[in-house]
């Protein structure tokens, strides 16, 4: 949103009805230049080989139906600049992640994922995954110094540190 305050074109995505009716009400109200796109990572990646069952994705909690009504990328679309919060945490998720980078973000692009690290091998495996198909890639604890910590909210609405997470939270920045 920021991004699209300093006057970038910006494509907010989600593959869940809900987070994608969230998204456009905040487009809407906060008056953003912007689009809401329905993003099936498993359909991402299932174009670069790996078959994909969106039944399995969100435990089959997601009815296609639900999302034909919501915009999605052109076939060739790609990005200069992907930005991702809180995306990487499901042991699946690397591999996906890596096919929809693969596939969207342009040669010189940049990648910039923001997560709250849950599990150190995902992390790893993820940093991994990046690295075999950019040129670079970096990561950098968000973790403040003296007990200040980086702020999340959790599904419950309460105030989370980032303390409360195996690897705290991580920013990944890469360049393809």
């Amino acid at each position: 949103s920021l991004l699209s305050k300093m006057g970038g074109d910006v494509t907010f995505s989600d593959f869940v009805p809900k987070v994608l009716e969230n998204l456009e009400e905040t487009v809407m109200v906060n008056k953003l230049r912007g689009r809401v796109v329905s993003l099936n990572w498993e359909k991402e990646a299932e174009t670069r080989g790996k078959e994909a069952s969106s039944a399995s994705w969100y435990g089959g909690c997601v009815d296609e139906g639900e999302i034909t009504r919501f915009a999605h990328l052109d076939e060739g679309e790609m990005f200069d600049v992907i930005v991702g919060t809180d995306i990487c945490y499901e042991s699946d998720h690397p591999e996906l992640l890596r096919a929809v980078v693969s596939r969207r973000l342009k040669r010189g692009g940049k990648l910039f994922i923001l997560n709250a690290v849950r599990s150190l091998e995902i992390h790893r495996r993820l940093v991994d995954l990046l690295g075999s198909m950019c040129r670079s890639v970096t990561t950098e604890s968000i973790n403040s110094e003296e007990g200040k910590y980086a702020v999340n909210i959790n599904e419950y609405g309460c105030t989370q540190h980032s303390r409360y997470y195996a690897g705290g939270m991580q920013l990944i920045t890469a360049l393809r």
